[in-house]
């Protein structure tokens, strides 16, 4: 139990504070009813607020690394989108994002405290975050897709894709094929 839920737990017990979204939404609901029927409404509008806002950080943290299933096909001289995305669609702007290869600490490309941090030399410009599709909201909605350019024939095989926050982190693996013509492709 953290401080924040035994401070919630002192100050309104009757609530049973668990992180699930039905029991979150059942004691939500029980604390407004209670608010209308209280004389004590501002100290539980700001207990309901800060409840709220503190499951919604937790939540942000508890999410998994989403890949597509099959490997993605890209021609030499070509550029490929790796799509890559955290279940939940809350922002990945505050976590840390870190594409690499077969070594950790070498990263193909490492997002941290809201910026690029660290290229590995031999994908110096070759490589940015990217939306996955038209329709994706990039970092804002945990879209942490890898674009790299000027695909070479060393490119291919696996491409980790790592995303840890304050507690909690996941990785998937997306195998990337090459061909021998040039187009741009995306997965």
């Amino acid at each position: 139990m953290d401080d924040h839920e035994k401070e919630y737990r002192s100050a309104l017990p009757f609530l049973d504070l668990t992180w699930s979204t039905g029991s979150l939404q059942n004691s939500l609901d029980r604390l407004a009813t209670w608010e209308r029927d209280s004389d004590v409404k501002a100290r539980v509008k700001i207990a309901a607020a800060s409840f709220k806002v503190n499951t919604e950080n937790r939540q942000k943290l508890l999410f998994t690394v989403v890949v597509p299933a099959d490997p993605v096909e890209a021609h030499v001289g070509s550029s490929v989108i790796l799509s890559c995305w955290i279940s939940l669609p809350e922002t990945a702007e505050a976590l840390e994002i870190r594409w690499y290869r077969h070594d950790f600490n070498k990263p193909v490309l490492l997002y941290n405290h809201g910026k690029i941090q660290d290229v590995q030399e031999c994908f110096r410009n070759r490589t940015s975050l990217s939306l996955r599709s038209d329709q994706s909201g990039g970092l804002k909605d945990g879209d942490v897709s890898l674009r790299l350019e000027k695909l070479t024939f060393q490119d291919e095989g696996p491409f980790h894709c790592y995303v840890s926050g304050d507690t909690v982190y996941d990785s998937k693996v997306v195998d990337l094929k090459i061909t021998g013509e040039s187009k741009t492709t995306i997965h």
